[in-house]
């Protein structure tokens, strides 16, 4: 079950929840004694009664089914673009405007390491669509924002980037995945004191 299942089925359980603890609330406070009720009655301003016909428990039921039914409810449209979007932020991609929905995919416009990009996002799984690929200019962006120097010899094959990079006076070859920005292999190719 992938993440986005598992916030729609807990979204669902705890509105039904919500639900439920209210109608049974309610349901307690019907089953009071008429003193006890006056009680309460003096505390809080009249209002009047809903007539329920089922009990606390299968109204949880029917919510439940209603919100796990309903995967277009605004609620759950809400999570799913809060989550996409911290997955989007976790990729580097910042300033994201103008989220919008067309068809199948969010659009948007942000910034990704330094340049701007237009983004289409799939709306139900999150993965985006496009840009698919990081460039060499915005690994390089990338790279000096985490403190690396003389970044160099940039070269891209399929889904990975090799880069020459230096820190703490030691020359690197590192891999980078072209798609998320994550060094997936750091080698040192040179260390002692290095100076270009």
């Amino acid at each position: 079950m992938d993440l986005h299942q598992r916030v729609v089925r807990t979204t669902a359980f705890l509105g039904g929840c919500l639900i439920g603890v209210a109608v049974l609330a309610y349901e307690g406070f019907a089953s009071m004694s008429p003193p006890e009720t006056a009680l309460l009655r003096e505390a809080r301003p009249a209002s009047p009664r809903p007539e329920i016909g089922h009990s606390g428990r299968s109204i949880v039921r029917a919510a439940t089914a209603v919100s796990a039914k309903d995967s277009d409810s605004e609620l759950e449209a809400q999570i799913r673009q809060t989550t996409y979007r911290s997955l989007l932020r976790e990729k580097g991609i910042r300033a994201i405007r103008n989220w919008r929905r067309e068809g199948d995919v969010y659009r948007a416009t942000a910034e990704w390491h330094g340049e701007p990009v237009e983004l289409y996002v799939d709306v139900h799984t999150g993965d985006l669509k496009q840009p698919q690929r990081l460039k060499s200019s915005q690994v390089e962006t990338m790279l000096r924002r985490q403190g690396w120097a003389r970044v160099q010899e940039i070269k891209r094959s399929g889904d990975t980037f090799s880069v020459r990079a230096q820190r703490e006076d030691k020359l690197y070859e590192l891999k980078i995945d072209a798609r998320s920005g994550h060094i997936q292999d750091q080698e040192i190719v040179l260390s002692q004191p290095f100076r270009a």
